[in-house]
């Protein structure tokens, strides 16, 4: 876009970090930017979107490019996009760069870069297309030099095989020379100990790092090395109890950090002890004096390697579809194993050889491409369509989906999974509740109620009267929101600009309080639209519209694929509540309860991933309880009764 057509246009900031350590300097130092070039080329600021610790290097994390074209659609309060430049809209190469701005410019969205002087017409085009292949090749550059400086470390011997030591153990920090110069202790809270050498007297403690701003953990000095020690020896000795609960006493991981929670021991992060954190301790080599590097990876671009970085290759749909590199298994080949003489004896002489045996088998197996199937429900074309909506009774748990069963061949469950993987003694929230039933009640009781609710259409039609007097409410208000607005964004910039060091704490609490403000303001701003006049024609095009749209899509619900079910069983559940002690549900059929209801009961837009609840509130259209018989509660799967009335 030409600068001289910039004038009067309003835009939508965005301000990317790639670290959350960057996001107090970055942030801050691209909206200043952008405020700038906003005045010197006559823009109005409409609103800023902060992305701290986002990767431009992953499609697959960048929800922020959709979010602003479903805001265009809805409100449009904005016609241009401003970025600090080419990199901070991405770094994920030329495709991912033109993929974003043709979907933003298909919906009327120009994307002004302030600090590249872009040309408009088919040069800029050519231009834009070299700013992303350089911005995409410093990103691989940093992720090279990244890689083969943590390798050269590890080889070494300046750093140990993992960032993080594993639970009981400790880092020792020695001199060039050798000398032992101070102990490094992790907490369960976040928090570091500095000890003397022999781990005896603490002489600093360094705070948990938070998600914002500099790290608080101690930072390594380039001259030390690093080597593993045990640590403290409350947690060494709990390491070596549950190696022997393994090993001698033949218990298994899930009665094993039963035990630990029983007795109330923190787990490494502080918290609930899961099954998988007792396995994890179960089979790391390095309690027997070796660590693993290079085992696993999780880079885009790069992996270590002995002797230069390794190119990581990734099927690109799984770039654009994870928010996060998945984690992969690389060839025993590629595995480096580091000793440390120091964790030798870690675990009794009467372990070691038992410990080494079993984690020889598993090290094996791993190599051998053998992995245990996960018995999880995380694909979004899953058959447990509740997934999401349904909650237990007691303790207010989510419940997700589980397969299990030999004889006559697996089935289907619903179960609270936290209480599986983090077991505590509470034998109830462990229970397992039958699929089949439970879905097959769900699905009649919300089709027969779209379809023959007496009072349905009596209920859609208060609110749609109530949202269009809303509407128009606020369409009358819109000169007064728009200056509220304004002011408050000129109190927030004062407040921005104007503190320091010692009110830094007084006015991050009062930029917290004007955003909040701002975003209330602006929310309401969107919704304002011509005013529509509420006439008893108006009011019954939209009644019809919603309970057409509703009856519809309730006569499909059997029918529809698991992915659309769930979607819709979203929008259209309000509350769905199972007792595990009596199998009794509680369930309350719903609608959402704008006047555009039609428009998202399409069969699209209210489709979304059951893990991302509807945002909008519903009105309550009818509430039942259900209730099958405990006998048949584990084999057979006789239908549920209704014994409720519509509320």
């Amino acid at each position: 876009m030409n600068e001289k057509d910039l004038h009067g246009k309003r835009f939508v900031g965005l301000l990317r970090c790639s670290t959350i350590g960057q996001a107090d300097t970055s942030i801050d130092d691209q909206r200043r930017l952008l405020d700038a070039y906003a005045r010197e080329h006559g823009l109005v600021a409409v609103d800023y979107v902060a992305l701290e610790g986002v990767s431009g290097s992953l499609p697959g994390n960048r929800r922020d490019i959709h979010q602003l074209i479903t805001r265009k659609q809805d409100r449009d309060d904005f016609d241009t996009l401003l970025v600090q430049d080419t990199s901070r809209f991405t770094r994920a190469g030329t495709q991912h760069a033109h993929r974003l701005e043709s979907e933003l410019n298909a919906v009327g969205i120009e994307v002004v870069y302030a600090s590249n002087a872009i040309p408009t017409g088919e040069v800029g085009d050519l231009m834009k297309s070299v700013y992303a292949y350089a911005d995409h090749q410093h990103a691989r550059a940093i992720s090279f030099a990244a890689s083969r400086g943590g390798m050269s470390s590890i080889l070494d011997g300046r750093s140990p095989y993992c960032h993080r030591p594993p639970y009981g153990v400790d880092r020792l920090f020695v001199a060039p020379d050798g000398a032992p110069q101070h102990i490094i202790r992790n907490l369960p809270d976040g928090t570091q100990q500095k000890l003397t050498p022999d781990g005896k007297t603490v002489l600093a403690t360094f705070g948990s790092n938070s998600r914002r701003g500099a790290r608080d953990h101690y930072n390594k000095q380039k001259h030390e090395r690093v080597l593993l020690v045990p640590g403290d020896p409350a947690c060494v000795a709990l390491v070596r109890q549950i190696f022997r609960r393994y090993l001698v006493d033949g218990w298994g991981t899930h009665r094993i950090a039963e035990e630990l929670n029983i007795s109330g021991v923190p787990s490494p992060q502080g918290g609930r002890w899961s099954t998988n954190a007792a396995r994890d301790i179960l089979f790391r080599p390095i309690y027997l004096g070796r660590g693993i590097a290079n085992q696993v990876t999780n880079g885009i671009y790069h992996m270590r390697g002995p002797d230069h970085p390794v190119e990581v290759e990734h099927d690109k749909r799984e770039l654009y579809a994870r928010r996060r590199p998945a984690e992969r298994l690389r060839p025993r080949t590629d595995w480096h194993v580091q000793e440390h003489p120091l964790l030798a004896e870690f675990l009794p002489a009467e372990l070691r050889e038992l410990a080494a045996a079993r984690q020889q088998a598993h090290l094996d197996a791993l190599a051998s491409g053998e992995q245990r199937k996960p018995n999880r429900d995380r694909h979004r074309n899953s058959r447990f369509f509740l997934k999401g909506l349904l909650r237990s009774k007691q303790g207010d748990e989510p419940m997700t989906g589980t397969t299990t069963g030999k004889s006559g061949g697996p089935a289907r469950y619903y179960h609270v999974p936290r209480a599986h993987a983090y077991p505590d003694g509470n034998r109830v929230l462990r229970r397992l509740i039958p699929a089949e039933p439970i879905e097959r009640a769900v699905l009649e009781i919300v089709r027969s109620t779209l379809l023959t609710a007496p009072d349905l259409r009596e209920r859609i039609e208060r609110h749609v009267r109530a949202a269009l007097k809303s509407a128009a409410d606020d369409a009358g208000q819109l000169a007064e929101l728009t200056a509220e607005r304004d002011a408050l964004r000129r109190k927030l910039e004062f407040v921005v600009e104007s503190f320091d060091t010692d009110m830094k704490e007084l006015a991050e609490r009062k930029v917290a309080e004007l955003r909040a403000q701002l975003r209330t303001i602006n929310d309401r701003i969107g919704r304002c639209r011509p005013a529509t006049k509420l006439t008893d024609a108006v009011v019954a095009e939209r009644v019809d519209a919603v309970v057409a749209a509703a009856q519809d899509l309730a006569k499909s619900l059997e029918t529809d694929p698991h992915p659309t079910l769930a979607g819709l069983l979203q929008v259209f559940i309000g509350r769905l509540v199972v007792d595990l002690e009596t199998r009794e549900i509680e369930l309350e059929v719903a609608l959402p309860p704008h006047a555009d209801a039609a428009m998202w009961l399409d069969g699209t837009s209210a489709c979304k991933p059951s893990n991302e609840p509807h945002p909008y509130p519903q009105i309550l259209v009818a509430a039942f309880t259900s209730k099958w018989d405990r006998s048949a509660r584990m084999y057979g799967h006789p239908e549920p009764t209704t014994r409720g009335a519509a509320a």
